[in-house]
């Protein structure tokens, strides 16, 4: 389907695959993609998914093949993601119709639980123990950055039926990474937590003359239940000495910190297990920050942009609204072809 909207000629397609080959094409309607950062509180969320109705295709097998939707501006095609079909259901409206639901690959390590006590060995890297985890449970392309991080003690404390993407994030935090994610076309992203900066900003959206924002922004404020210190200890028999780190919020040009309020919100962080001294302190900074960024809640709108992931950056230039925010939310409407955005502002921005 096609659409006009004044200079951008934009349309979509939904290709099927089996493994990494295209096998054919759906007949859909404009499907609903959407990510949300925060959608629970386990270990084991998936973050991305997606809904569409379409007529049946003999050729498909619901059960193992994928599909990947297709953005489309001006000849250029775009991924919105790899999903596998999770909720299949008939519809009668006229003419029968699928109603699709699924969801991005890490569906694949979620379902997957250990089927004994999984036991990795003082010394054992890591990456190399997570990436097993992922491609045993079928993710056979993973992008992941440079570490060398080691276990500091031999492990064995997960229970048969424990998911194995809830591993891989346990294993993830200790090194102070981000959970695991997916990129566009389906491959497992294991990177390093950055911290919403200006010089890691992702995108801008500003209310110029060529402006794809729409000038509605709804912005909510909670300035009393975010902590200003952080502490967490580690005491391992395996370690030489206990690790120990302090975060402290102490900038006068913070509402919520200890110069401004006068008073001492600590925040006690329970981690059983860290690589090394470093990480423990890239851990509990990015708690911080992360809890600091509760103190703005925005919300805007803009035509499709392709190109957002999880937690992404993003710089917001209106003249209601100036400042850096991380995206913790996004939907993606390919019938009005129109893009929510959901954001906290960045604690720099205070």
């Amino acid at each position: 389907m096609i659409f006009d909207k004044g200079s951008r000629n934009v349309s979509y397609r939904v290709d099927i695959y089996t493994g990494e080959i295209k096998k054919g094409e759906l007949e859909a309607e404009p499907p609903t993609v959407s990510m949300d950062s925060e959608i629970n509180s386990t270990d084991a969320a998936v973050k991305y998914s997606s809904t569409f109705l379409c007529r049946d295709n003999p050729q498909i097998d619901w059960h193992k093949d994928r599909y990947k939707i297709i953005f489309i501006e001006n000849g250029i095609e775009k991924s919105l993601g790899m999903f596998l079909p999770q909720s299949v259901e008939r519809e009668y409206t006229g003419s029968t119709l699928l109603s699709i639901t699924g969801y991005d690959l890490l569906i694949l390590p979620k379902n997957d639980c250990i089927t004994e006590r999984l036991s990795i060995a003082k010394g054992s890297q890591y990456l190399e123990a997570i990436e097993s985890l992922l491609i045993s449970s079928g993710m056979t392309r993973i992008i992941a950055d440079d570490s060398t991080a080691t276990l500091q003690s031999d492990r064995d404390d997960w229970d048969i039926g424990t998911s194995k993407l809830k591993i891989v994030n346990q294993l993830l935090s200790e090194m102070s990474f981000k959970s695991v994610e997916t990129d566009s076309n389906g491959a497992a992203l294991l990177k390093r937590y950055v911290s919403p900066t200006a010089e890691h900003i992702q995108h801008t959206y500003s209310a110029d003359k060529a402006s794809i924002i729409e000038t509605d922004t709804e912005i909510n404020s909670n300035l009393f239940e975010i902590p200003n210190i952080w502490v967490a200890t580690i005491s391992n028999p395996d370690l030489d000495t206990a690790l120990t780190y302090t975060y402290v919020n102490d900038n006068p040009l913070s509402k919520t910190s200890t110069t401004y309020t006068g008073q001492n919100k600590v925040k006690t962080l329970n981690i059983d297990n860290i690589a090394t001294q470093a990480d423990l302190e890239n851990a509990v900074t990015k708690q911080a920050f992360e809890d600091m960024q509760g103190i703005e809640t925005i919300k805007f709108n803009t035509a499709v942009v392709a190109e957002h992931g999880v937690n992404d950056i993003v710089a917001l230039q209106l003249p209601q609204y100036n400042g850096i925010l991380t995206e913790t939310a996004w939907e993606i409407n390919l019938e009005e072809m129109t893009m929510t955005h959901t954001g906290k502002r960045a604690i720099e921005n205070e």
